[in-house]
């Protein structure tokens, strides 16, 4: 090992080297950083989860941190053992590590809640917009939709499972006959379709009277993201 003042300057830099925006780069920046505080060893990521953690050997390390989307387990392997002054030295990096990937993980998973509704699974506002525009620069036109559900009263159910239930019934219709579907609010999702499925989702839909949907509908050339939505929501108000 290095005297103990370049220790101290390797794993500083080390630690500052696990900064990253991705848990793909956190994990690529540990392989290289790890191999210079620790020359000879190795870093590899473990697809297994549910094995032991902790030393399995005195040249062998398995970690394991709980985070989105799924937990990640990785394996150290040093070329010599360690002397305890050395283990207390990887002991603080592998904490910085795993603080490290914590932080971009949950911060992914953020985004990610930012952009899809974690029932359905369905893309946001964000998204639409952003499709919107795309579609607006084509030269053919489409359909725009937005269908309500009712929402089940206390009265009918006391269960929020049926209201869940309810919506990916919805989501599954939606997903099936158009060509992008969009969780816009609770109960209230955008779709955009070509011609063809407008009418077979209109006939699909009026087999399904309970579901109590309301449809109310707009056009992609109609304007930017913005004015197409506020389009479609004040339709169905006048509906």
């Amino acid at each position: 090992m290095q005297n103990p003042s370049e220790t101290t300057i390797r794993f500083a830099q080390a630690c500052i080297d696990l900064q990253g925006n991705s848990i793909r780069e956190v994990l690529a920046a540990m392989e290289a950083a790890l191999s210079a505080l620790f020359p000879g060893s190795q870093f590899r990521r473990d697809e297994e989860t549910l094995l032991p953690v902790g030393w399995l050997s005195p040249v062998e390390f398995r970690g394991y941190i709980s985070v989105p989307p799924s937990p990640l387990s990785y394996r150290v392997r040093l070329e010599n053992p360690l002397n305890e002054t050395e283990k207390t030295l990887l002991d603080a990096f592998l904490n910085q590590f795993e603080r490290a990937v914590k932080l971009v993980a949950f911060q992914e998973e953020l985004d990610r809640q930012a952009r899809r509704d974690w029932l359905t699974g369905l893309p946001h506002r964000f998204q639409l917009y952003r499709q919107l525009d795309a579609y607006g620069r084509l030269l053919s036109s489409y359909h725009v939709g937005l269908l309500e559900v009712s929402r089940m009263s206390p009265e009918e159910t006391s269960h929020q499972a049926f209201n869940d239930l309810l919506v990916l019934q919805v989501v599954r219709i939606l997903s099936q006959r158009t060509l992008h579907v969009y969780r816009l609010e609770a109960e209230r999702f955008v779709f955009i379709l070509d011609h063809q499925q407008k009418e077979e989702l209109i006939h699909h839909l009026a087999e399904l009277p309970e579901l109590k949907a309301r449809l109310s509908w707009a056009d992609t050339r109609e304007g930017s993201p913005e004015r197409i939505v506020d389009a479609l929501i004040s339709r169905m108000q006048m509906a």
